[in-house]
Parts: C-alpha cells; structure tokens; sequence
C-alpha cells in the first residue's frame, strides 16, 4: 500500500505542475490508502479549488482532505465593506438567483451566505458566483434549501444517472426518504462519484443528497 501511496502522491504531483492556474511548489501532499490531503498555500480562492479539482482527475484518489490555506498579497486584499458590496453586485448581476432570499456578511475577508431557496443549484450558483472575487479568503455557505411541495423521484434520477456520459451508473442505488435523497454502491473513479452527486441534486424537490458511494475498483 505504501507504494501506491508513493505512486498517487507523485501522480498529483504532476497535475499539479501541469495544471496552469496552481503553483504547485507550495502546495504539500500526502496519501494514505487513496485518501489525500493537501496543505500549504496558494494566493487566491480559486486556486484553492484548482488544485483540489486537480485532485479529484488523479485516478487512485478516493477522498480529498482539503487543508491549503488562501494568502492574499497586498494588492488583492480589500477591506470587508469593499468586499460585501463586490459579492452583493455579484449575486444581484446573476439572473438565475432569487436575491432577495440571500443575505451576505463579511469577516476577516471570509464571506458568509445565509438565506433560504427553494431548489439546491441556487445554493450552489451563489458560491460559484463568489469564488472568483478578488479579496476573497473563504466562503462559509448556510444557505438552507427549502424545496417546493412533493418529493423527488428515484426513478427520474436513476434515469438521469443512467443516461449521464459522466459516470458507470450500474452499480449506483438510488433511495429517497421524504424530500432526501440517499446513493449507495460503488464506482471505479472519485470524478464518478462527484458526478452522481451532482446529478441528484439537480432533482426537483431535493433538501439533501446522502453520498453513500464508495469508490473502489470492481474487481
């Protein structure tokens, strides 16, 4: 297992070099049974989601402990008040959110969403929205999801998996209990399992997604 280890180590390694929006020669990593984690620093947020988004590509990761931490250089770091009104602008230029259901708040450069929508991308779109602004330092996301009337379909989403390029859904279960929504059985890829999340949460009526999916290669 040490060998494999070594091996994922070294193959993230050079993602990490190939990948052109990280500096990879701050970034550390170790790996134990598939589970890496990464540490270290990088100037911005996005970067941070770079090299985690690198990590997921690597085949043989099954889990990602996320530990990098974001150093601003001075001429990217923006007081809290300058900071809030660039997030407000933001999610207020983004047709697909319902603003008026999304409150914002700023420490330390660390922004804070809270609020509730009725359908889990919003949530999803808010941070997204987020991640790219310059100054930011982090993104706590309490926005709740308070999904319409009914319940999902397992089937609409099985179908959905089924018919996904992304992932070999034949192994996937689908359960749903009142408005959540649970995945169980097992891929072959990390990226598999990510998808198949995805997916669910694009469900109608969905409050949670459980993602029971173990990644392991059939044998």
């Amino acid at each position: 297992m040490a060998t494999d280890d070594k091996r994922l180590r070294d193959d993230l390694r050079r993602e990490l070099e190939w990948d052109p929006s990280v500096e990879a020669a701050h970034i550390g990593i170790a790996a134990d049974n598939g589970v890496v984690t990464l540490t270290g620093y990088v100037a911005s947020y996005p970067e941070k989601f770079a090299a985690e988004e690198a990590a997921r590509r690597v085949r043989g990761v099954h889990g990602i402990a996320q530990e990098i931490v974001v150093r601003l250089p001075e001429e990217a770091k923006a007081s809290d008040e300058e900071l809030a009104a660039r997030v407000v602008r933001a999610l207020d230029w983004d047709p697909l959110l319902p603003r008026d259901r999304i409150s914002v708040a700023v420490e330390h450069g660390v922004v804070r969403l809270e609020g509730v929508v009725g359908r889990a991308f919003e949530r999803n779109e808010a941070e997204l929205d987020i991640r790219k602004i310059r100054g930011v330092n982090g993104v706590v996301n309490r926005i709740l999801v308070e999904p319409e009337s009914g319940v999902p379909s397992a089937e609409s989403i099985r179908r959905a998996l089924e018919r996904s390029n992304e992932l070999d859904a034949r192994d996937v279960t689908v359960d749903v209990s009142g408005n959540d929504v649970i995945l169980g059985g097992h891929v072959r890829r990390w990226h598999e399992r990510e998808a198949a999340e995805r997916i669910a949460w694009c469900a109608g009526r969905v409050r949670r997604v459980d993602n029971a999916i173990a990644v392991a290669a059939k044998q």
